[in-house]
């Protein structure tokens, strides 16, 4: 992008493996908004989803019952709402039908327009997300940077299958990769650092 220093201010996350930049100028922002794939030296084009955080006037909702297949922008085309505006609207995944809508103040709509439907707007509750290849929460497998591990002691080994073609692990003690301790999964919702994040 050839951006200079003074423009934007960078921070990386190892945990969510994602890159946080921060930026006053709207056409850094667009610029920023528009890149799919990061070329790093001597390694093949990393894909990236960029997004813009909210701010602090602003409120995201959910909507169900959405087209599937829809993009941002047509997404947001379809929307009206009678009360607060609607600033920013995507799909929550690809072919999901759930949306995520960004409106313009502290409170939510009890309902939007979608085409010609009403649909109520559900409170955004993000979830801890947990990583099927490394099993540790802040990232997805598509972008995980670490290898993969057995989902239930946390080493590397070989896979090998049940009479059901269940995966079976060699350890009877489940191990977490989350907070290092014995005794659960790192799936599991009571997991002592699992709750902190959430």
């Amino acid at each position: 992008l050839g951006l200079k220093p003074e423009m934007v201010s960078i921070k990386t996350t190892k945990e969510s493996n994602t890159i946080t930049v921060l930026t006053e100028s709207e056409t850094t922002k667009r610029a920023l908004l528009a890149i799919k794939e990061i070329h790093i030296t001597d390694q093949q084009p990393l894909a990236v989803q960029a997004y813009e955080a909210i701010g602090d006037c602003q409120i995201r909702g959910v909507i169900y019952m959405i087209d599937k297949g829809e993009d941002n922008a047509s997404l947001l085309a379809g929307l009206q709402s009678n009360g607060p505006a609607v600033l920013a609207a995507r799909p929550m995944g690809r072919g999901s039908r759930t949306g995520l809508i960004t409106f313009q103040g502290p409170h939510l709509p009890r309902n939007v327009w979608y085409r010609r439907n009403v649909l109520e707007v559900y409170p955004y509750r993000p979830r801890a997300v947990t990583c099927s290849n490394c099993h540790k929460i802040g990232h997805k497998q598509d972008i995980c940077p670490e290898p993969q591990v057995c989902s239930t002691c946390g080493k590397p080994h070989e896979e090998t299958m049940d009479d059901q073609g269940q995966a079976t692990c060699p350890s009877p003690i489940p191990f977490c990769q989350m907070c290092r301790k014995n005794g659960h999964l790192a799936t599991d919702k009571y997991c002592p650092k699992r709750i902190d994040i959430v």
